[in-house]
């Protein structure tokens, strides 16, 4: 950060430590966390067969048809918010691994779907099977002047050491009505809620920042966006309740109309159109 005595977001000066080792920086005002001690992402093309197989219990590429359905609910989500005479049309996804999600939208009828993905294995395989126009490059050399209907960057921007500034630069890659799509770890969950121990102790270290609602909300205001909408990217009852209570079934409910009425979720996605 450039002044630990503000907020990068909403220029604040009601920050504080929330660890004893002050690695993160919290802002009491918009609710952000910025990570200090980042480091610089280990991205090796392993995340997508071995590393992935040992979280999910498959490859990156088995789990295709569960990935290619909730790509389908994001792109219904998106055409709800992107105006109606320039649905269908250009499409960039940030990080895009093997493409399923382009394939998707290409599938549902958007006409120029292309990504940027800095794995070769995952650029290729997205190439090869999809035939999809895929830069291998990280986004910092992207240099394409192209201005896009949509742009995607799914569990993305947290990895940036600044995110303000990416986003902006972004923005500045939409076209008026354009969309922004992206997901992103949220401080508005039961994590870092009623577990902050375990949050702080299971944070990756390739992270920079954490937002909350209010503040990606504010981000998004000051890089021209308008019409915002926000959902919870996950609903887990469990991090708050036993899955062996009795009452489990009607507080699992309970909680979903909560977490999508308060956006309380771990993690969540946002849509955005610029004005």
């Amino acid at each position: 950060m450039k002044n630990m005595n503000l907020c990068q977001i909403c220029s604040s000066e009601k920050m504080q430590f929330i660890d004893s080792r002050e690695n993160y920086l919290f802002c009491r005002k918009c609710r952000t966390v910025f990570y200090l001690n980042q480091s610089n992402p280990e991205y090796s093309d392993t995340y997508f067969t071995t590393d992935y197989r040992k979280q999910y219990g498959k490859t990156y590429a088995e789990d295709y048809d569960a990935i290619y359905k909730f790509s389908q609910t994001r792109i219904s989500r998106i055409e709800k918010i992107l105006p109606e005479k320039i649905k269908k049309s250009s499409l960039l996804e940030i990080g895009c691994a093997l493409g399923f999600f382009l394939k998707a939208a290409s599938d549902r009828g958007f006409r120029k779907c292309s990504g940027i993905e800095i794995s070769s294995y995952a650029s290729e395989y997205a190439r090869k099977n999809f035939g999809l126009k895929i830069e291998n490059i990280p986004y910092s050399e992207y240099s394409i002047s192209d201005k896009f209907d949509v742009i995607c960057a799914w569990y993305y921007f947290e990895h940036e050491r600044n995110v303000p500034e990416v986003i902006q630069k972004t923005a500045g890659r939409l076209k008026k009505n354009g969309v922004l799509a992206f997901s992103i770890p949220c401080t508005n969950g039961p994590m870092f809620l009623l577990n902050r121990e375990q949050w702080i102790k299971s944070h990756p270290e390739d992270h920079s920042m954490d937002f909350s609602p209010q503040s990606v909300r504010m981000l998004l205001r000051k890089s021209g966006f308008g019409k915002i909408r926000i959902y919870p990217a996950g609903i887990h009852p469990e991090r708050v309740f036993k899955r062996t209570l009795f009452l489990f079934p009607v507080l699992k409910f309970l909680y979903g109309i909560y977490s999508r009425l308060f956006k309380f979720s771990d993690t969540i996605e946002v849509y955005a159109l610029k004005k």
